[in-house]
């Protein structure tokens, strides 16, 4: 069981998106590989949404400043 960033709702890992922070920017990880800290969200624009306006992807991620999320909402585009 992961928690969502965004909702706060908890949920399987194979329901859940997971975001890496890479070189500054913050990218989806779909097959769960890339290495370093992750964070878990639902692949959907209202819970990448909540979290971007909760500020959560630096807490979650622990990096202080605001990381660049475009790859993320072009993930999220691309699969609907």
């Amino acid at each position: 069981m992961r928690t969502c960033i965004g909702c706060r709702e908890r949920d399987g890992m194979s329901s859940l998106l997971r975001i890496v922070l890479a070189e500054g920017r913050i990218i989806p990880d779909p097959r769960r590989r890339l290495p370093g800290r992750g964070a878990w969200i639902h692949p959907t624009a209202v819970c990448e949404g909540l979290a971007t306006r909760r500020r959560a992807w630096s807490r979650a991620l622990r990096y202080p400043a605001n990381a660049e999320t475009s790859a993320v909402q072009e993930f999220l585009n691309a699969q609907v």
